[in-house]
């Protein structure tokens, strides 16, 4: 009976691990290949990477800054 108590994702890691690294992969897929049937952007890799990390740094500044305001 403690077995059956046990929940799923302790029971089967391996599974679990592979279908969220299923999952991560086909998201990542997907969005290039939105991007790539994107004319403006599917030329221009440098753009999205500039973009990508322009995205990066103001997620992170307004993580912080509403991380200070929580405190």
């Amino acid at each position: 009976m403690g077995q059956r108590a046990q929940s799923v994702l302790g029971r089967y890691p391996l599974l679990f691990s592979l279908l969220s690294v299923f999952g991560v992969v086909a998201v990542l897929y997907g969005f290039e290949s939105v991007i790539n049937q994107i004319l403006f952007l599917a030329d221009r890799p440098f753009l999205i990477f500039i973009t990508g990390l322009g995205i990066l740094v103001f997620t992170g500044s307004l993580y912080k800054s509403l991380d200070r305001q929580g405190r």
